[in-house]
C-alpha cells in the first residue's frame, strides 16, 4: 500500500508545471491500481476501468 500511495503522490506532483518534463515513473496507472488494491482485487487482474 505504501508503494501505491507513493505512486499516487507522484501522480499528483506530476501535474505541477515544475514537473511537466519529469518521468512518470510507475505512476501512470496509480489511481487504477489504488482502486484495485482497496477493492481487494487480484494483483494479476487488469487495472480497474469504470464502465
Amino acid at each position: 500500500m505504501e508503494r501505491v500511495s507513493g505512486d499516487i503522490d507522484w501522480f499528483i506532483e506530476k501535474y505541477d508545471y515544475l514537473n511537466r518534463d519529469a518521468d512518470w515513473k510507475q505512476s501512470k496507472d496509480a489511481v487504477q491500481r489504488g482502486m484495485q488494491k482497496i477493492r481487494g482485487g487480484y494483483p494479476a487482474d487488469p487495472p480497474y476501468k469504470q464502465k
